[in-house]
């Protein structure tokens, strides 16, 4: 790091998150403003030199050439150019107040955004060449004519580009497909099935309580007499329901005890409150475990990961607890923590006494041992 600040680098490089597409954008972004100081760092690393070990030169050296190509440098920007539509949309669905209505328009959204670059690419041409002025960038250049084998040419020629602008013109056109196809992917199936109960719920539309009650094997004229009753009482005491927190907060009112009456509208309810809008606090769990169950803590027990994961994930609450209270708990439990912290039996719940820290007398040399340690 120091060596690629010497070189002039403007922004920190930032690692390439394997879990946490989100990270993505930035880490491109930092390697497109830095390229040149880059390249200056790995042509200072790959050059021979007195005390550099032969693998470090040879990895920076095998890196400057990959970097000094037309190809690595368009994917970069391609790669960027994707991201940066794609990471807003990111970020949005994984907002804890999200539905799944809201998620999926924004996806097919995101996709219509998509298919319009494809009659942009003579634009992104022009940026990239512009961006590759005064870097060591090699000019695009066409790939060797490849033939395609016999057991999967069909009796049709082979597309072959006339020019290297074309040839990269297929490879944006092939990741705009791509990207298109994998967000239509993500929003079919049955997430407009689950979409629709939000709708039942707040609207009261009959199509969308028949695919619920078909989905949930629910009766579908109860619940279509419930959602309705929903509705009139929301909006008998002047309340629209426009989301499912408004139709939670509709059955959690005390004072109109609306609850026992509609229990076919309370399935889907809760049916839909259940159903996870994104992936994301799975996902979340994955990156978390990793920094739980360290190499130092391999011996753990999957009752004590299952208790330490819970506290990570909703450190929120955790935090909430009243620490007094979860001590007195712990030290209640058993005698031998009573009489290690000297609580007396007659208030062992009440109180927690905590014993004083004996002084420990170390030597000069333990004393100095001690503060180079582990802590």
């Amino acid at each position: 790091m120091v060596a690629l600040q010497d070189a002039g680098a403007e922004l920190s490089l930032r690692p390439l998150c394997p879990t946490r597409w989100t990270c993505r954008e930035g880490c491109l972004a930092s390697v497109v403003s830095n390229y040149g100081a880059i390249q200056d760092c790995l042509d200072a690393l790959a050059a021979p030199g007195p005390g550099k070990r032969s693998g470090v030169s040879a990895t920076a050296s095998g890196l400057a050439q990959q970097m000094g190509t037309f190809d690595f440098f368009f994917c970069l920007h391609l790669g960027l150019h994707l991201m940066r539509m794609v990471t807003p949309v990111m970020k949005a669905v994984q907002g804890q107040k999200q539905t799944v209505a809201e998620n999926l328009q924004m996806i097919r959204t995101l996709g219509t955004l998509v298919d319009a670059q494809r009659p942009r690419f003579d634009q992104f041409w022009e940026r990239v060449q512009t961006a590759r002025a005064g870097l060591k960038v090699g000019e695009p250049k066409l790939r060797r004519k490849s033939t395609v084998p016999r057991r999967l040419d069909s009796g049709g020629e082979a597309y072959q580009p006339e020019n290297p602008r074309d040839a990269y013109r297929k490879v944006f056109y092939e990741a705009i497909d791509m990207l298109s196809q994998q967000l239509r992917g993500r929003s079919g199936g049955d997430d407009h099935v689950l979409a629709s109960a939000e709708a039942a719920l707040t609207t009261g539309d009959e199509s969308a309580v028949g695919e619920c009650a078909e989905l949930y094997g629910l009766d579908q004229d109860r619940l279509q007499l419930h959602v309705s009753m929903m509705t009139d009482v929301a909006r008998a005491n002047g309340k629209t329901l426009k989301t499912l927190s408004d139709a939670v907060a509709l059955m959690r009112n005390k004072s109109l005890c609306i609850a026992p009456l509609v229990p076919e509208a309370g399935k889907l309810l809760r049916l839909a409150l259940v159903v996870p809008a994104t992936t994301c606090t799975a996902e979340r769990s994955f990156s978390m475990l990793r920094r739980l169950k360290s190499w130092l803590r391999t011996t753990m027990t999957q009752e004590r990961l299952n208790h330490a994961a819970i506290c990570a994930m909703y450190d929120d609450v955790v935090l909430a607890q009243n620490k007094n209270d979860l001590v007195a708990e712990f030290v209640s439990r058993t005698a031998e923590r009573k009489a290690l912290f000297h609580v007396p039996a007659a208030h062992s719940s009440d109180k927690v006494v905590t014993p004083p820290t004996p002084a420990l007398c170390l030597s000069d040399s333990e004393e100095s041992d001690d503060d180079g340690g582990d802590q």
